[in-house]
């Protein structure tokens, strides 16, 4: 039993892009679906949805071609009442969430960010459920979505993920931050200056180096 509480504790930890805000209470939730993808959305961005569910349709056997895998169904909310674009995979529950309050955005290079989000956000749900069809397949049966949440970072090292997901960005669209150097600028420079950054350092920062975020 203790090993399941450690499991269940260390869990936030698995995906630290992962935010627990709360949407206003008064909006009025919908949802469309098909096989493969359930949108969730606020009344007013029905619209969207159906844009998003699209795109979706459009690259789910593109982006999960390279794991010759197919994902389960995922359910993405549509969440536009905040102010940074972001989004994030994440198990128990498993869902996508996206955090989108226009369609355009320089982090991302020249993609709009919906499309972005489509293949970026995808291509993390098929390794969740690659690791889980193969590598984390018995501890994902007797514990479930948190054991698999908590062993991926066993088996897989923190940069693979969101660079596999980035490489994915750009090789299946026309732009992607792979082809941006806004993206890589910072690091370009870090380098140059004979600073070699550990990968959590220039994600997350430290308080004792002052290193620019590429965020």
């Amino acid at each position: 039993m203790k090993y399941v509480l450690i499991i269940f504790l260390f869990l936030p930890l698995a995906k630290a892009q992962v935010n627990l805000l709360q949407s206003d209470a008064n909006t009025r939730w919908l949802n469309l679906e098909d096989e493969h993808f359930q949108i969730i959305f606020p009344d007013y961005l029905e619209h969207k949805a159906h844009f998003t569910l699209n795109l979706l349709q459009y690259y789910r056997k593109t982006v999960a071609k390279t794991y010759q895998t197919h994902a389960d169904k995922i359910s993405v909310v549509l969440r536009p009442q905040m102010n940074q674009p972001n989004g994030f995979v994440t198990l128990a529950p498993r869902r996508s969430e996206w955090f989108h309050h226009a369609s355009l955005t320089p982090l991302i290079g020249s993609l709009n960010f919906l499309q972005a989000l489509a293949v970026h956000e995808y291509r993390h749900v098929i390794q969740f459920d690659a690791m889980k069809d193969e590598n984390l397949l018995y501890p994902y049966y007797f514990f479930g979505e948190a054991a698999l949440g908590f062993f991926i970072n066993f088996v897989m090292p923190d940069w693979y993920f969101e660079g596999d997901a980035t490489w994915a960005e750009t090789a299946y669209s026309d732009a992607g931050r792979g082809r941006s150097p806004r993206f890589s600028a910072r690091l370009k420079a870090l380098l140059k200056s004979q600073e070699i950054p550990k990968y959590d350092d220039l994600i997350a920062g430290d308080f004792t180096n002052s290193i620019p975020n590429l965020y």
